[in-house]
């Protein structure tokens, strides 16, 4: 007899099936590289070397919760646009490309420079500001994936909900 009081999260639903566990570490593992080279820690030519100051750690300890994020939420997103017929009411897509781009912002990497020489003194102004306000505009975009999670894990639950009200509802009530 199944256990009624059991709990199942969009979380569950989405990672029984091995194929969006592997897409998540798949992008998990793309981003922590990508966010890495950006933030200069993972260095590959001449040889692949890894180098983590001191002064960079809470960076990287908020990268790495990023890439995890980014990684399940990708996950979870692919399986609400495949499964969801709810999924209008609730935007995921969005939420996932504003938490990369606040993440990966011109002023805390390398391409800030890029940027600075193209605008001049605006350029130069605006790098300063991303520089300085570097990890509180990091945990902004933690917040922002997780506003993301949040929206679609309501687009799975409401999508699970129809699913089931259309399969009782053509059994005639009948749970088998």
């Amino acid at each position: 007899m199944p256990n009624k009081n059991k709990v199942i999260t969009p979380f569950l639903i989405v990672f029984r099936k091995k194929r969006y566990l592997l897409l998540a570490l798949a992008v998990t593992a793309i981003f922590w590289i990508l966010f890495n080279i950006i933030d200069q820690l993972l260095f590959y030519w001449p040889i692949l070397t890894f180098y983590l100051p001191e002064d960079k750690i809470v960076g990287f300890i908020l990268s790495n919760v990023t890439a995890v994020a980014l990684g399940f939420l990708t996950s979870m997103n692919v399986y609400a646009l495949k499964n969801a017929r709810a999924l209008a009411a609730s935007s995921v897509l969005p939420g996932s490309a504003l938490g990369i781009a606040s993440y990966a912002c011109a002023g805390c990497s390398s391409l800030g420079l890029v940027f600075a020489s193209t605008f001049g003194n605006i350029g130069a102004a605006a790098i300063a500001f991303f520089a300085i306000y570097q990890i509180p505009l990091r945990i902004l975009s933690l917040g922002l994936l997780a506003l993301a999670y949040y929206s679609v894990q309501r687009g799975i639950i409401t999508s699970s909900i129809q699913k089931y009200n259309r399969s009782s509802s053509e059994d005639g009530g009948i749970i088998k």
